[in-house]
């Protein structure tokens, strides 16, 4: 169950950690002729009727921070990307909790790329849209908050995820017959009888290094 909320919380933060990444509103500001210009890492849209959809950035009128902030979110995006792929195969491959707890750390270095991709709120180069000064946060910047969180909660999920080892002796429903104690060596015999009468006897014996000796007979119906 626990590989399965992993996978959700993956898909869910891949999700807004692409719509931070891909989006012309990111933040958003007050520009001029009345127009409300938002602005996100793939363009800026001022959205006048007559001019509709997302302008480039021109790359020489970017600033310092502007760049880092899109580094960071394309950081974000790619490993988001990978924690998704990887939580996919530990489900499917019952990953144990090392492998888990890998994926806990990948969670929170995306979610501080996706907290370090906030500083485009800090960016000149927003407010030269603006006639203010003033940003406000938009899909982007809000996708990117809630990534944050959503990847916080992975990583706490993912380190308690894995490593569930089933220390049923019983081995798929079959009942423990006997447990003697022989000194310090500890005999256990479990029988399993399947579908076609077949009995499958398994002994394990425990000695007090720690070796175990497992010998398994079967017994045929005549």
């Amino acid at each position: 169950m626990s590989g399965i909320a992993v996978l959700i919380l993956s898909i869910i933060g891949f999700v807004l950690s692409s719509i931070a990444a891909f989006t012309c509103d990111f933040v958003g500001v007050n520009g001029y002729n009345w127009a409300w210009v938002t602005v996100g890492f793939v363009g800026y849209d001022d959205h006048l009727d007559w001019k509709e959809g997302c302008t480039g950035h021109n790359l020489d009128d970017v600033d310092s921070e502007w760049k880092a902030a899109l580094a960071f979110a394309m950081i974000a995006f790619s490993f988001a990307f990978i924690s998704l792929i990887l939580s996919i195969l530990y489900l499917c491959k019952g990953a144990n909790a090392t492998s888990y707890k890998c994926l806990s750390c990948l969670s929170i270095w995306v979610m501080l790329c996706q907290g370090l991709s906030l500083i485009a709120l800090a960016s000149d180069y927003v407010k030269r849209f603006s006639i203010n000064d003033q940003v406000h946060i938009e899909k982007g910047a809000g996708s990117a908050i809630a990534a944050i969180v959503i990847f916080f909660i992975l990583a706490v999920v993912a380190s308690k995820t894995g490593g569930e080892e089933d220390h049923d002796e019983t081995h798929g429903g079959a009942e423990p017959l006997l447990d003697n104690v022989q000194g310090d060596i500890v005999v256990t015999t479990t029988e399993k009888e399947m579908e076609d009468g077949t009995k499958i006897i398994e002994k394990v014996t425990t000695y007090p290094d720690g070796r175990k000796e497992i010998t398994t007979t079967t017994e045929t119906p005549v």
